[in-house]
């Protein structure tokens, strides 16, 4: 039943292969009912895709055509997941320290206020990224929630895996298949010791059986316990869910030999569903590597020694209309060189470096808060942009590629948004999905959480000298064969969900929707309204209707 090879190559270390082919881990016979990624669907992550890659496709209004919010949060803000519906336009769901979650909801409309809800009865803490469900109407976000009797590792979250079911990692490091309709596990690999804040990784290419990627095999790695502890995966499985059954197939399982790790805490399908995994080794440093889905190494960024690990960013087409071009972008040393990296894929076995530029900070060291950049044509020029925290991570940057009369390519950073401090939350960010044009985008610094939102009002529409609303150039997309995580009907079964609370005081915008940001962080709403960081004065508040978006 187990057709097993062994292999060694170069790259870092010669990984130890063991591809395993459709090894099941339920008695039973394959499923002849097949399901789409439609179960993805209203589900929305701190990162924009579920297959790990943090693009967006739609166009966005950046820098001029947007209006910037800052809210006070009672507590620091731990992570924030931006949706957006036909309804209810763009949200935003915060967690904070104080494990409670809320609900902001700004609007598109010039000079108009955003509202805040506090989210109820919801089980989790602070470090938890949360999985939340936003379908349509003006029903407020859900956070996913799975019973107690799950036992979902507090460092991790479910991730939709067919009509009603969810995958997670449980606190025994196993991979659990959980269906919401009966309330109950259906399916469980066990055995694998999959790092408690393991991410997985899901591809959205169509199968009917949803495809997963993850780390397990947690073992020591006292080199450098950047984030948030000294463990890193020594395996990457990659494998396919029957939902129906509760069957798990293993179609890869890549175990490293001893002194390699996959340093991070989730690998990336590109969108041919090939896998992109970090490897670090003491000794000769950390690399990216292309893993086929039968767990073969394809290639990878060459080694250059040790100066801290590699951040895996996105994969995006980077060229113009007329040039298209695929990189794989990472930060090299983001507490070392800081380097931003634009690698070509294309040559085997060693990627080509065709671009880079620094100072560029992706994690603040010592936490699992990795989700901090993303790419998308911001601001509507037809060409993708990598948005990363600068040096300090006080401000986030754009940088577009370009290049000269000779072919060669080069970076350079185009524009610069401010932060309300040193960023300490993740970069939420979403496309409307309703259009083409239309990126929204919230950060926190501490208990500040600040939001820059798209006008799709008309009020600043561009008069030809610059990107606006009128008239945009075609944006080159890679991705365009992909399925919209954003648009589409809800599975048949509703999981448990959170209840909203009784919102506060609409807060408005803190800025003329045009102003230029300012060079010095804010610490409170710039209109000078101060907010006591206690949970009474959220209770004390007038109860005021919602004001949703349109």
């Amino acid at each position: 039943m187990t057709a097993a090879a062994t292999s060694s190559r170069g790259g870092i270390g010669g990984a130890l292969l063991a591809a395993v082919a459709l090894v099941s881990f339920a008695c039973s016979n394959v499923s002849a009912f097949e399901y789409g990624d439609t179960d993805i669907d209203g589900h929305y992550f701190t990162y924009p895709h579920a297959s790990g890659n943090r693009v967006i496709k739609n166009r966005g209004t950046f820098p001029e055509n947007i209006q910037q919010y800052d809210v006070v949060l009672p507590a620091d803000v731990t992570w924030a997941v931006a949706t957006h519906n036909a309804d209810s336009g763009f949200n935003f769901v915060v967690t904070t320290a104080e494990d409670k979650a809320y609900w902001i909801s700004p609007s598109t409309t010039a000079g108009a206020p955003a509202t805040l809800e506090e989210i109820f009865d919801f089980e989790a803490t602070g470090d938890q990224p949360p999985l939340v469900r936003h379908y349509e109407g003006n029903e407020p976000p859900a956070i996913i929630t799975l019973p107690d009797e799950a036992n979902v590792s507090p460092l991790s979250h479910p991730i939709p895996a067919g009509d009603g079911v969810y995958a997670f990692i449980d606190t025994a490091g196993d991979l659990v298949l959980w269906n919401l309709d009966n309330n109950a596990e259906i399916g469980r690999m066990a055995g694998i010791d999959a790092l408690p804040d393991a991410r997985i990784a899901r591809s959205v290419n169509g199968h009917w059986r949803p495809w997963l990627a993850f780390y397990a095999g947690a073992t020591d790695w006292p080199h450098g316990c950047i984030l948030g502890d000294c463990i890193e995966g020594s395996r990457l499985l990659i494998v396919r869910i029957h939902p129906q059954l509760g069957m798990i197939d293993v179609f890869a399982d890549v175990n490293l030999p001893e002194g390699d790790v996959f340093e991070g805490i989730s690998p990336m399908f590109l969108p041919d569903d090939t896998v992109i995994a970090t490897v670090s080794n003491r000794e000769r440093g950390s690399v990216l590597v292309n893993y086929d889905t039968d767990g073969t190494e394809i290639s990878d960024s060459p080694a250059m020694g040790w100066d801290g690990w590699r951040h895996q960013l996105f994969f995006n087409d980077f060229g113009t209309p007329e040039n298209p071009y695929n990189f794989m972008v990472d930060v090299r040393g983001p507490h070392a060189k800081k380097f931003l990296q634009f690698y070509d894929l294309e040559l085997s076995p060693f990627w080509a470096l065709r671009a880079r530029l620094d100072p560029y900070n992706s994690q603040g060291q010592g936490t699992r808060v990795l989700d901090t950049s993303v790419s998308a044509d911001l601001n509507g020029d037809g060409i993708n942009e990598a948005l990363v925290p600068d040096e300090f991570r006080e401000n986030i940057a754009s940088v577009q590629l370009k290049s000269d009369e000779f072919g060669n390519w080069f970076a350079e950073e185009i524009w610069r948004l401010d932060l309300p401090g040193t960023m300490s939350s993740n970069l939420a960010a979403v496309g409307n999905s309703e259009g083409e044009i239309g990126i929204a985008l919230g950060a926190a610094a501490g208990s500040v959480f600040r939001m820059w939102i798209p006008l799709l009002d008309g009020s600043f529409e561009d008069e030809g000298d610059g990107p606006g609303f009128s008239s945009f150039p075609p944006t080159v997309d890679v991705f365009s064969d992909w399925p919209t995580p954003e648009v589409g009907a809800p599975p048949t079964k509703q999981p448990t969900v959170a209840v909203a609370g009784v919102p506060p005081p609409t807060k408005t915008p803190t800025k003329a929707p045009t102003e230029a940001p300012t060079k010095s962080p804010t610490a409170a709403p710039t209109d000078g309204t101060t907010m006591p960081p206690t949970r009474p004065w959220l209770e004390s508040l007038p109860q005021l209707p919602p004001q949703p978006t349109k």
